[in-house]
């Protein structure tokens, strides 16, 4: 169990007279039950979960961990939580200790005292739980998204942790992917072995039976006995889609008693009310508006013409790719982890060379020399300016831009 009794907290390194990110807030965590923590970004979500992986130390209030007796301060110097506490992170690439998949999920049961084959065994046990057979001796930074995110809750759920922390840890992975993953731990915790706590920033749907938490303002709420008005007001929350429409009922009179936190609660109040079912309407507006865009021709932006790549000597992710834009259109690119997205990506930013086939970009216009601009998925990883204006205009600088206009 851990206790928080008007715990307040703030991120390390923030200034003593700071305001604190979080609290006060009073939480208990059992072992066994699951919880779901939605904040908007920099809602406080990171300090409250490094409170209770005593990586933060609380600014008042106390923080209370079970199994280390009940008068153990929060100042946690000298003591690790470790193996009762594990903790996985949005970034998975620091997290990685060993050179090879099943290195790393050894790492952290060496300190533990096991013999070698209580180790092994758990080794193995944790690559077969995550189907991670293929990949034990492949280094774990050269995965997928995905592939990393199982071989990060291999090594935390090895070491039998009485609670499990995410951080958003799966937010690399498709929505599929994540859902099937999360539905696993959700599973495994519901069993007892051990406490589920992950934060989202998305409007994430509770699992049954899932505690659902609002982080607003420092403040920790209970998201299933919001009301109607309280969930329509709040617009910058990432509350789930079932809270929201039915506030939105309920506003026009067609909803009773609590709202619906998931989708399985929607549906069956709306099956209740008579709705119509799935797919037998739509809206005139979206009936009317398909194919309704035309005018001139619009300018050709870029083009993949039968593409065939793979990396290095590995077989071809595409062969004979087909893909075309023009300006002014927003295209939508969607896939599983590990089905090539950033690959595609890459080749239209000119990071990479097709095997074969053509990769073509539009000349920018106004005499720039950028063809394309990429953003890829870790931010750290691309920033290159000491400051945030110099990293702003780092590539207008490259590009030979005047300092006057620069700026």
């Amino acid at each position: 169990m851990i206790r928080l009794a008007a715990l307040e907290a703030a991120p390390r390194g923030a200034a003593r007279s700071a305001k604190p990110a979080v609290g006060p807030i009073d939480w208990t965590i059992e072992k066994g039950e699951r919880h779901l923590i939605l904040g908007a970004n920099g809602a406080g979500k990171t300090t409250l979960l490094r409170v209770l992986a005593g990586l933060v130390p609380a600014r008042a209030g106390a923080v209370t961990w079970e199994w280390l007796g009940a008068g153990r301060p929060a100042a946690m110097d000298g003591v690790t939580l470790w193996p009762h506490v594990a903790s996985l992170f949005e970034t998975p690439d620091p997290q990685f200790l060993g050179e090879t998949v099943a290195n790393d999920i050894a790492f952290g049961l060496e300190g533990l005292g096991l013999s070698a084959a209580e180790l092994r065994a758990r080794v193995d046990e944790s690559i077969e739980s995550f189907g991670l057979g293929a990949f034990a001796a492949r280094e774990p930074r050269s995965l997928s998204a995905g592939e990393k995110a199982r071989a990060l809750l291999a090594a935390a759920l090895a070491a039998r942790p009485s609670c499990l922390l995410l951080d958003q840890t799966l937010a690399h992975l498709d929505p599929g992917s994540r859902r099937a993953l999360e539905a696993l731990l959700a599973r495994a915790a519901e069993a007892g072995s051990f406490a589920l706590v992950r934060a989202h920033q998305e409007a994430e749907a509770p699992f049954e039976g899932e505690r659902l938490h609002v982080l607003e303002a420092g403040a920790l709420s209970d998201g299933r006995v919001m009301d109607g008005g309280a969930v329509r007001a709040a617009k910058r929350l990432p509350l789930p889609l079932a809270l929201r429409v039915s506030a939105a009922l309920e506003a026009r009179g067609r909803w009773g008693g609590a709202l619906a936190a998931d989708s399985a609660g929607l549906l069956a109040a709306l099956a209740a009310l008579g709705a119509p079912a799935a797919g037998s309407w739509a809206p005139a507006s979206a009936r009317s508006s398909r194919g309704a865009r035309g005018g001139s021709p619009r300018e050709a932006a870029f083009a993949l013409q039968s593409i065939r790549w793979g990396p290095g000597n590995a077989a071809p992710i595409f062969d004979g790719l087909e893909l075309q834009g023009v300006r002014g259109e927003i295209v939508a690119l969607v896939g599983r982890s590990g089905s090539g997205k950033s690959s595609l990506l890459r080749l239209l930013g000119g990071l990479d060379a097709p095997r074969e086939g053509v990769a073509w970009r539009a000349e920018p216009r106004g005499g720039r020399a950028l063809a394309a601009a990429l953003a890829l998925e870790y931010p750290e990883r691309q920033l290159i300016g000491r400051t945030v204006l110099e990293d702003v205009a780092m590539a207008l600088w490259v590009d030979g831009v005047p300092r006057p206009e620069r700026e």
